[in-house]
Parts: C-alpha cells; sequence; structure tokens
C-alpha cells in the first residue's frame, strides 16, 4: 500500500490585493465628511455612509432599501432629488446646489452630484450621489456680499458728501 499525497497551490495575491483595496475604499467612504449613497435602478438605497446616516437621524437599516421619496420632505423630493435622480438613471451626471432640510443636521446648503452608475455594457443600473455641505461657505459669501455693498454705500456717500464740501468750499471762495 501506497501514501499518495496531493498538493495544490494557489497564489492568492491578487485577490488579497483586491480584498485590502476594496477594505481602504470603505474605510475611505465611511470616513468621509461628505454623504454618499449608491441607489439602485429602483432609486432604492443599497449603500450610504455614516455621514449620510447622520444627517437624516437614522440608521444604516432604517435607510438601506427605502427611496428617497421615503426620506426627503416632499416639496424636496418633488422639486430636486427626484428630478435629480430621474435624469441621471437616464444617463446625464447631475451637478447642483440646494438648500435642504435634514433632520439630524437643520438646514443645510449642499453641494450634490449625482452619477450613473453603469454596468459593464453601459446599461444605467443606479446612482451614485455624494453631497457636501456648503453652508458655512454660502455663509461667508453672503456675509462678504453683504459688507461689500455696505462698502459701496458708504463709498458713495463719502464721494457726495466731498462733493457738497468742495462745492461749499467753491462757494465760500466765490464770495
Amino acid at each position: 500500500s501506497q501514501n499518495y499525497s496531493l498538493a495544490v497551490v494557489s497564489d492568492i495575491t491578487e485577490r488579497k490585493w483586491a480584498e485590502q483595496k476594496l477594505q481602504n475604499y470603505a474605510i475611505i467612504v465611511a470616513t468621509t465628511t461628505d454623504l454618499m449613497a449608491y441607489r439602485d435602478a429602483e432609486n432604492r438605497y443599497l449603500v450610504v455612509n455614516d455621514q449620510y446616516c447622520k444627517y437624516f437621524n437614522k440608521s444604516f437599516h432604517e435607510i438601506i432599501g427605502h427611496t428617497p421619496d421615503e426620506l426627503f420632505r416632499k416639496d424636496q423630493f418633488e422639486n430636486s432629488i427626484g428630478t435629480y435622480s430621474y435624469r441621471c438613471l437616464h444617463g446625464e451626471t447631475v451637478h447642483a446646489e440646494n438648500w435642504i432640510d435634514y433632520p439630524g443636521a437643520g438646514h443645510r446648503c449642499m453641494e450634490l452630484h449625482y452619477h450613473p452608475f453603469r454596468d459593464a455594457m453601459g446599461v444605467v443600473t443606479g446612482i451614485v450621489v455624494s453631497a457636501r455641505d456648503i453652508t458655512e461657505r454660502k455663509q461667508a459669501e453672503e456675509q462678504v456680499k453683504n459688507a461689500l455693498q455696505r462698502l459701496s454705500m458708504l463709498s458713495e456717500h463719502l464721494i457726495s458728501v466731498k462733493e457738497e464740501e468742495r462745492r461749499t468750499l467753491a462757494y465760500e471762495l466765490h464770495d
């Protein structure tokens, strides 16, 4: 009786590298301060990051499987989110800025990006959404705009006072 052994060696370097890369992407998405989501062709949430959950004041499991019209106020969905989703599902990349009310974050100005997700054949099978909170930037821009308007009004007033002073001085010198 003879004993036989069979050894199978498989190089898993590529698979391990791919797994590590996928894990790194998951960490990046989980830790970004941007809101990120992936929705399927029926507009159901399949993936959201922690920031998305935070802004909606919901857990991951309370969002997954639901649609945006269940999360956003009706007017917000009808006037922007729904339109952007429709356009994106029809192949268009959409960039927009909107003020949105979030249960967990309040009234925020958001820079929105909707990207069609395509399969290997090029068919749109979902939507990748990223949203950046630009509220502080918008508020700062508004403060600068207001300051410039006040400066312009003061400048105009100064010019008119200067002209009036010049007229008064000219009148006094003439007499």
